[in-house]
């Protein structure tokens, strides 16, 4: 029997220290504290780029700051052809930072946004990446409504924000520890505003009851019970009846996670899907996982492929390829094949008519808080702290400012 566990790292190299013996805890702040400053990416690759807003600052690293009166648009050329070259582990470099004097600012008719824009050049490239530098709270008045619906009880808002905040200061002190052991080589921004980390959108997201929620969780952030250890906390769509733990799901273990039960989504949203695919396809699957657990060459594997019987409650694939039995984790299957077939990482398999027929539970990679069973629970009348104890039975929560 060969048990295959095919460990991600790329995806966390950017949220774990690897290979560094230190654990990130936080102390008890004071709620009177200063509200931390997040740099969210919120454009790649830029060859042109407009700024716009009333009363511009602009400074440039090679010039003097100057400001400008009345409403202004700054025009930056950044696919000029020339290219950012820098040594060391140095991946980018600021060149210039534009803020507005009051409301909000724009680019390239995109916002409104609120702080200030930072233009960066990439190592290799002749483009810009455009930095968004805002305090937290802001930050999450925008996202709740694009990683919640904003019209949802203000408990499960509120449970959002706390997850959000406590994803998005995880990944700001997390560079601080890469910073000091010199592992960091990307030090221009925490987060980027896409599906890679949070969607926050612009300002124009915000609303009334995403500041209630923001404001009435100011500074809780999600911590270890038994040490404190600030870990990053994850959510989802949709889990189909229960949660996993990153380890299972991303190879890398994440500390103060535990799987739950979760009855309470399935009436919300899509409740089932299926899908399938064919035996050769699942045979290539099976050589990519060979090859990714032993190296080399893909593996040309043979014999009859046999499908142990299955349930959405297993976490395991059990599969003969011919006498051999090989035990298979099964988000292994998502990673390869994708979203577009796999939904979620619950799911069940049976061989039929030469193809393998897949049926499976909700949505997303189940790791946290299940969103459509939180806003089950805020309908049932639950609090915020008590839908994240739930999701979160071994955290707690703690202000972080």
């Amino acid at each position: 029997m060969k048990l295959f566990r095919f460990f991600y790292l790329a995806l966390f190299s950017s949220l774990i220290l690897v290979g560094v013996e230190a654990k990130i805890r936080v102390k008890r702040r004071s709620a009177n504290r200063k509200i931390p400053m997040v740099r969210v990416l919120i454009g790649k690759g830029l060859a042109n780029l407009t700024v716009t807003g009333n009363g511009l600052s602009r400074k440039l690293l090679s010039g003097v700051p100057k400001s400008y009166r009345g409403y202004k648009s700054i025009l930056f050329r950044c696919g000029s052809g020339q290219r950012l070259q820098s040594t060391g582990n140095l991946q980018s470099r600021l060149l210039a930072s534009v803020s507005v004097s009051k409301g909000e600012i724009q680019w390239n008719l995109h916002g409104p946004y609120r702080g200030v824009l930072h233009l960066a050049g990439i190592k290799g490239s002749s483009g810009c990446d455009l930095i968004n530098e805002v305090d937290l709270e802001t930050y999450l008045e925008s996202l709740l409504s694009n990683e919640m619906n904003a019209k949802w009880p203000i408990e499960v808002l509120k449970a959002q924000a706390v997850a959000a905040r406590s994803y998005a200061y995880f990944k700001m002190k997390n560079q601080e520890q890469l910073k000091r052991y010199n592992l960091d080589s990307q030090t221009l921004y925490h987060l980027e505003n896409s599906e890679r980390d949070q969607v926050a959108g612009d300002y124009s997201f915000v609303t009334p009851r995403t500041k209630i929620a923001a404001g009435q969780t100011r500074g809780e952030i999600l911590v270890g019970k038994q040490d404190n250890e600030l870990t990053p906390i994850f959510f989802h769509a949709k889990c189909g009846g229960r949660t996993m733990i990153p380890q299972l799901v991303w190879g890398n273990r994440v500390g103060s996670y535990s799987q739950v039960e979760c009855p309470f989504c399935h009436q919300h949203g899509k409740r089932d899907w299926s899908q399938s695919i064919s035996l050769k396809q699942f045979r290539r699957f099976l050589s990519w996982v060979v090859r990714k657990e032993m190296g080399g060459e893909r593996a040309k594997l043979e014999g009859k492929i046999t499908l142990l019987p299955d349930s959405t409650a297993s976490d395991r694939l059990r599969i003969y390829l011919g006498p051999q039995l090989y035990l298979l984790e099964k988000p292994m299957l998502r990673r390869y094949f994708g979203r577009k077939i796999f939904s979620s990482n619950n799911f069940m398999l049976v061989i039929q008519n030469n193809r393998i027929k897949i049926s499976g539970r909700g949505l997303g990679h189940g790791v946290g808080m299940c969103q459509l069973g939180a806003l089950d629970l805020a309908q049932q009348g639950w609090g915020y702290r008590q839908i994240l104890s739930y999701y979160f039975p071994l955290h707690k929560l703690q202000l972080a400012y």
